[in-house]
């Protein structure tokens, strides 16, 4: 009879031991689909900048042109 009760407990400890083990792989689970959520949200704000960005670097360049070389009709001398 002691060494059903101990096994009963012993038993019951395991038991509770597997829940606290599920419960935690739940929370981490949980963990790392927010965490693909968060990494996805972060991509697509990078990509926005990047190509924000890019298109600020080609308008910037296209001034600087205009401004370094001017280029304006030249009309032909009259000789």
């Amino acid at each position: 009879v002691d060494r059903l009760e101990s096994l009963e407990a012993e038993n019951a400890q395991k038991r509770q031991g597997i829940i606290n083990i599920k419960a935690q792989t739940e929370r981490l689970k949980e963990c790392i689909i927010q965490g693909k959520i968060d990494k996805k949200k972060q991509m697509d704000i990078l990509e926005r900048k990047k190509h924000k960005l890019k298109k600020f670097i080609q308008s910037s360049v296209k001034e600087l042109v205009k401004y370094i070389f001017p280029l304006s009709h030249v009309e032909p001398s009259e000789r």
